[in-house]
């Protein structure tokens, strides 16, 4: 009888803690193997883009919950703000709420940068601007819905994601290694070339899921939609067929 996968997890350990305790309740072992770090880089008032402060935007869109954290130091201006707080996702609502201190006016859905762009188009008429608080790594697919549309973009960049350094892994079984992001399979399977063939990966969605074809990666699930649950029922399909991928 095949041995149980293991279940690797590619985020920074606050990010990988609620997929970490969900597949800990369906009794599935993890392992967590960071390929991902993050510098936060605040935002202290500086002028904007065209020399826009704060209270000039109609929008403030959020891209992640560390961008919510890179705005730590403007909250109270963010808190008396007319602006819209738009976030991606609930954990970045929840930032909100926990370091702005006030509810997220809008959260995409899906938790996407088009469900994020498609949310604000929804509320405001163009070409209201829209501040977009990011880190150094996106798709760039927000600001380009907007744009299309007729809206003033401005990026602010508050973190910076990089590659930390892993070693190698020598797994004893059959594994699951499940990506959140094109960095994080490429900082992956460039320390692990041997588990190309070996490992079947989960993509939390559609762009992920077509950079780790591009590095030659063929057994790929992809989560139906970003989102806690939806990531653990691809990644429940595939533990309960057990080494036999």
């Amino acid at each position: 009888m095949p041995s149980a996968p293991v279940v690797v997890v590619t985020r920074e350990h606050e990010d990988n803690l609620p997929l970490i305790r969900r597949l800990g309740e369906m009794g599935v072992e993890t392992l967590e193997y960071p390929c991902i770090a993050t510098r936060i880089i605040p935002y202290t008032g500086e002028p904007l883009c065209s020399g826009k402060k704060l209270d000039d935007f109609r929008a403030v869109a959020f891209a992640s919950k560390r961008g919510v954290e890179g705005m730590r130091q403007a909250a109270a201006s963010l808190k008396n703000s007319k602006a819209l707080l738009a976030a991606v996702g609930e954990g970045t609502a929840l930032a909100i709420q926990n370091i702005i201190g006030r509810k997220a006016d809008l959260i995409a859905e899906p938790q996407t940068g088009e469900g994020l762009a498609k949310a604000i188009i929804a509320r405001l008429e163009k070409p209201a601007p829209v501040l977009y608080v990011q880190g150094n790594k996106t798709t760039g697919e927000l600001r380009s819905i907007l744009t299309k549309k007729g809206f003033e973009v401005c990026d602010l960049v508050v973190y910076e994601n990089y590659a930390p350094r892993v070693e190698r892994l020598e797994l004893k079984g059959p594994a699951i290694a499940v990506f959140a992001s094109p960095s994080a399979g490429e900082t992956f399977f460039a320390a692990n070339s041997h588990l190309k063939d070996t490992a079947f990966c989960v993509a939390i969605g559609p762009t992920t899921e077509k950079f780790l074809k591009t590095l030659g990666i063929k057994k790929i699930a992809a989560a139906s939609k970003p989102g806690l649950e939806e990531l653990v029922s691809a990644i429940s399909g595939l533990v309960n067929r057990g080494g036999e991928f």
